[in-house]
């Protein structure tokens, strides 16, 4: 009987598995509601060495560049001990996460052949979500940093730095930039024609640059995107271009800023957005990475 009770109380005080989706779309909401933007943060030339794996080298990449808070190097706890040190008395973790999608085992002959005839398979395709946890390297002790001073420092020539971007993208994706003295910005798909008003009608260069980024990001998700497309589609779609957009910006040197009125109004928008679909900001924040990285590897001399 007492064998009974104890294994009752032990099986309802047992720890519930995270469900990961909801954790990064907590801490992502709480920063939207203090009027923190995770995705417009200053931080200079990412793509190279600023939120990066201390094994691999490699940069973090999508959602986990908004939930790692501090720039620099990060292990997990295994990856401290084989580097010769070990993790801090009490320091907490830093969640990160994996996310990909897959073909089921059941829909890979049908996959390989729509591949074959070079047809879009993504609906056979299902989400996976993979997460772990790791330090930075100010939380550990024995572990030498291996990143050079170089490694975080700013864009020399942000603004030259814009204008390649803008230049490469429109040459590779046969986009036409007219700017000139309009009262909007908007994308033509039917002429490939981006149109964006005179540089000195915006308040600073960085909105400037900003505006033409959201339309270059919005042309390659219209390429991308299917006739047919639901309101949760749109809603994504809206909220990668913002990511993709921001991206973008950091990936140059320059920082966005924005009336503080206006941007409370798009926290709360985003905030009920991703309330009502926990995964969305991890799917939209993979898919703006990917299109970013696209756009912005020339610059750096990248492969991919």
């Amino acid at each position: 009987m007492n064998t009974t009770t104890r294994t009752s109380a032990s099986t309802s005080t047992k720890k519930q598995p995270m469900d990961v989706y909801k954790e990064v779309t907590k801490r992502i909401v709480m920063r939207l509601a203090e009027g923190d933007i995770p995705w417009r943060k200053p931080w200079n030339a990412p793509y190279k060495e600023d939120v990066i794996n201390y094994k691999s080298r490699k940069p973090y990449n999508g959602i986990n560049r908004f939930i790692l808070m501090q720039p620099g190097e990060y292990m997990t706890f295994n990856q401290c001990r084989e580097a010769g040190g070990h993790v801090l008395k009490g320091a907490k973790g830093h969640l990160i996460v994996k996310y990909g999608f897959f073909v089921p085992k059941e829909n890979k002959a049908k996959a390989e052949q729509l591949k074959s005839e070079g047809k879009d398979i993504s609906h056979l395709e299902v989400p996976y979500l993979k997460h772990d946890w790791v330090y930075h390297i100010s939380q550990t002790e024995g572990v030498k940093t291996l990143c050079e001073k170089t490694d975080t420092k700013p864009a020399q020539n942000p603004v030259d730095y814009a204008e390649f971007i803008i230049e490469n993208t429109c040459r590779e994706k046969g986009l036409i930039l007219n700017v000139s003295g309009v009262d909007c910005c908007g994308y033509d798909n039917a002429n490939r024609t981006i149109t964006v008003p005179n540089k000195d009608q915006f308040r600073t260069e960085e909105e400037f640059y900003n505006a033409v980024f959201v339309q270059i990001v919005s042309a390659t998700v219209d390429d991308a995107s299917q006739k047919s497309r639901s309101k949760a589609d749109e809603i994504k779609e809206a909220l990668v271009i913002e990511i993709g957009a921001s991206m973008l910006l950091n990936a140059v040197g320059l920082e966005r800023t924005e009336a503080s009125e206006n941007t409370q109004a798009k926290c709360q928008e985003w905030i009920a957005q991703m309330n009502r679909d926990v995964r969305l900001v991890i799917s939209a924040s993979s898919q703006a990475e990917k299109i970013a990285r696209e756009i912005v590897s020339p610059l750096f001399g990248e492969s991919e």
